[in-house]
This record gives C-alpha cells, structure tokens and sequence, in this order.
C-alpha cells in the first residue's frame, strides 16, 4: 500500500478509521523501508506497475524515503506518547478486522504491545464500562481519575501490571472475544459489532465510542467549508433548520 492510498483511506467518513492509523504507518514504513521495491505506474499504462529495487534510485530519493521512514518510526513507534498508544492499540483491538494485531510483528512495532493492548483494553472495560453487578457501586469518576493521578505520581503503569482476564470483566466476555476469529477486511466492523452487542454488551459499547473517532480531521474541515459555502453573506438570515436541511441534502448519496 503507497503512502498516498493510505491518506486517502485514513481521510474516509464511511467508515471507522481510527483502528486503521497503526496498521497504515506499519504499512507506510515497510513501503519505505530498504528492502522494499519502488513501485512506479508508468506514463500512459495507469494499470501496468513497475518495480525496481531502492538500490538503483537515485541517491537523493534513497535519502528522502530513508528520512521520511525514519521520522514516522520517531513519531509513532519511540516517541508516541502513552495516552495516544493507548487509544489506537485499543481501537486496533476493538476493530474485529484488525483484532489480532498483526502489525506488532517487531519489524516496527514490537510484539510486546500487544500484551499492553490487552492490558490496556481489560484495565478501562473494569474501571469504565462493566455494569456493576446488583448491590456494588460503580466508582466515580473522580475515584478513577484519583487512583490514576496516584498511580502516575508513584511511577506505576498498567502495561507492566499481571492482570487476570476472567477476573476484570464479568461475563468472561474479553476473553471470549478475543477467541473470536478476525473477520475479513470488507466487513463493516459497527454492524459486526451491532450483530454481537448481545454476546458482548460492554465491549460493544467500549467499540461504538472508540471507533466513531476519525483518524484525521479531514472531513470535519471538509464539513465546515462546505457550510461557509452554503451560509455565505447574502443569506445571513438563513435559519438554523433549514441550514441543518440544506446540510443534510448535502450530505445524502
């Protein structure tokens, strides 16, 4: 996949694309990595693909592709700060397409991090979204955040913690999601998640909210320009429903 199909993935409003941005720059930086071939559409065959190997670039192109290869490695892999970690390895786990994580592969994301995905998606299904059982009390938010102020002052971090699975979320139902096979990449992973909310009603929930982020701000810029192109000057006085009505027709197929 070139660097420029995985903008245009990443830039989509279909779809969920949050759980794709690991596995996109896993696939940008293998496209630029030294072994990989160069791949050209050549002038006037737009369906003919050419490859050749790096070694027969130009020095200036080797140079550029070993740069940009190297500041996404810097960017996602070494220096991606653990908050963001945290919320595309869940996604990536809460997308049944890209479940098993096969990105970590230690080529450039350590296999490492698929323990702390587990580790991270079973630490916030138990403190934010298993329904307490009759007669216990959920904490508060304030508690949560409390206990993790604390955990941050006394240098403590989840990914390092032993943590039992059957043991954080009720039902068994991490477990038994994670035992579910991964289902093909053409597989719409919200209805897929509407089919099994029954089975997993706390994971489903957990997925609706991480997988309705967008990658990129690309389409909600794409939004606004279009409404400064429908609420210009001379119709300042333009209701705000038949602003939504006009938007909506925008919108529609």
């Amino acid at each position: 996949m070139t660097v420029a199909a995985v903008v245009k993935q990443a830039e989509g409003d279909k779809y969920p694309t949050s759980s794709l941005v690991l596995p996109f720059m896993n696939s940008c930086m293998r496209s630029l990595s030294e072994d990989a071939p160069i791949k050209q559409t050549w002038l006037g065959t737009a369906n003919v693909r050419r490859e050749f190997p790096v070694s027969s670039a130009h020095a200036c192109v080797q140079s550029v592709r070993k740069n940009i290869r190297e500041d996404m490695e810097d960017r996602w892999v070494t220096n991606l700060s653990e908050d963001r970690k945290r919320f595309y390895l869940v996604s990536s786990l809460l997308d049944p397409r890209t479940k098993m994580l096969s990105f970590c592969d230690n080529k450039y994301f350590p296999s490492s991090w698929k323990d702390d995905a587990l580790g991270y998606l079973s630490m916030e299904l138990k403190s934010f979204y298993v329904q307490p059982t009759e007669g216990e009390e959920k904490d508060t938010d304030e508690q949560v955040k409390s206990r993790s102020d604390l955990d941050e002052l006394l240098g403590m971090s989840t990914t390092s913690m032993d943590f039992d699975v059957a043991s954080v979320e009720g039902e068994g139902q991490l477990q038994a999601y994670i035992q579910v096979q991964q289902v093909p990449n053409d597989t719409d992973p919200l209805m897929w998640w509407k089919q099994h909310q029954q089975e997993f009603p706390d994971l489903a929930r957990m997925a609706r909210q991480y997988l309705a982020v967008p990658a990129t701000s690309a389409s909600p810029e794409r939004f606004f320009s279009r409404v400064g192109l429908v609420q210009t000057d001379l119709r300042g006085r333009l209701l705000d429903t038949t602003m939504i009505d006009l938007m909506w027709a925008k919108q529609a197929p």
